[in-house]
């Protein structure tokens, strides 16, 4: 995925001429803040890569999305990073109904705010899955909580307060699950995210030999550190950062 990603960033940066331009600034950033970072000029999505085998299927809870999503770390480290880039978990698992379905509905509304240039503000309705996320943070986050989050600590800022951080966070993340999974990537891959590109240049070479090509940089930097045509793309950077979210209590 962060291959395919790569794929969508060059593709978006092509102008009508087919060429990049001289002050063209779009990369992807491999396993240091997260899984990896999508960022194209000031703007970065932070992604949280997370494969889940048919065994394990759908995220049931919040607390799963949390932990095994790995929301809680995202959400550290968008803190950590001064709440300024958009965030993405991307899994092959799909999401029960009831709350995490709904938790992504709450994203939506959020978001929509956000990029509407409105205050966040939380409903009833949103309150009590904020709530469930607020204390699945510091269930699997414990270990890296900042100090505002400690209880007793002298810079500890009050459960409201934090509530409010975590209504910021998911004003700035997008879910995307269903994707492709594992044993149907090397299949998939060529046409999905290389054949958009190929076709755009109107190169005469076989999707495979690029998709296969691009794969093998990505998968040696990872190792390292540790109808429309491009519908199928992943969508980098979907929703820019923007001036970032303000709450309104």
């Amino acid at each position: 995925m962060a291959a395919a990603d790569g794929l969508q960033l060059y593709l978006d940066a092509l102008g009508p001429n087919k060429r990049l331009s001289d002050d063209e600034d779009r990369r992807i950033l491999c396993e240091y803040h997260e899984d990896w970072v999508a960022m194209r000029g000031g703007a970065a999505e932070l992604v949280s890569a997370k494969h889940r085998d048919a065994s394990m299927d759908a995220y049931r809870t919040v607390n799963q999305l949390a932990d095994e999503g790995g929301l809680a770390h995202l959400f550290l480290r968008w803190r950590a990073l001064k709440e300024k880039p958009t965030c993405r978990l991307a899994t092959s698992g799909g999401l029960l109904s009831g709350d995490p379905q709904d938790l992504e509905a709450v994203t939506i509304s959020l978001r929509e705010m956000r990029l509407s240039d409105k205050q966040i503000t939380v409903n009833g309705e949103h309150a009590a899955l904020v709530a469930k996320l607020c204390t699945a943070i510091h269930t699997h986050g414990e270990k890296h909580l900042p100090p505002e989050w400690k209880k007793g600590d002298a810079k500890e800022i009050s459960a409201e307060a934090q509530k409010e951080e975590v209504a910021r966070f998911l004003s700035m993340l997008d879910i995307r699950h269903g994707l492709t999974r594992r044993a149907d990537i090397g299949f998939l891959a060529p046409s999905k995210f290389a054949k958009p590109v190929v076709d755009y240049l109107g190169y005469d070479v076989p999707c495979e030999s690029v998709w296969n090509a691009v794969y093998g940089i990505f998968h040696t930097r990872m190792r390292a550190a540790g109808p429309r045509v491009n519908a199928v793309i992943s969508p980098v950077l979907a929703f820019v950062n923007g001036g970032g979210a303000t709450y309104a209590g």
